[in-house]
């Protein structure tokens, strides 16, 4: 089973300013610093489903608020393009879920990190 196809409302602009270059490493959502798009916001959900979820919920995975020292990251993150709808949706449609689930964060983190990994598998086979 592949991705899911994610159409959403990613400006070409935004992708393309018509600017120098920017790197993939420079793209990335947790250790770049330039503009995040959609490949590096699907990387993000797939690799960190658990900051993922804290990122859209500011919640910690015990269910209480995020440290406060996690709201200037994120805020950084928002800056760069990384937006709260965007996550939401992509985990939404990865997960075939209407909502989210009113369940423990550490239970939906549980239940995406299987769905990845069932997914690699159907990849390599």
């Amino acid at each position: 089973m592949a991705a899911p196809e994610f159409d959403d409302e990613f400006d070409e602009e935004e992708e393309d300013d018509g600017l120098a270059e920017v790197s993939e490493d420079d793209t990335d959502v947790v250790f770049g610093n330039g503009p995040i798009n959609r490949p590096s916001m699907v990387n993000f959900i797939n690799k960190y489903p658990d900051s993922a979820l804290r990122f859209l919920t500011r919640r910690d995975l015990d269910g209480r608020p995020v440290r406060s020292e996690f709201e200037p990251l994120y805020e950084k993150w928002a800056d760069r393009g990384l937006m709260k709808g965007r996550v939401k949706k992509y985990i939404l449609t990865l997960m075939e879920w209407d909502d989210l689930p009113d369940r423990p964060l550490h239970e939906l983190v549980g239940d995406m990190r299987n769905k990845l990994a069932e997914m690699r598998l159907a990849g390599e086979a």
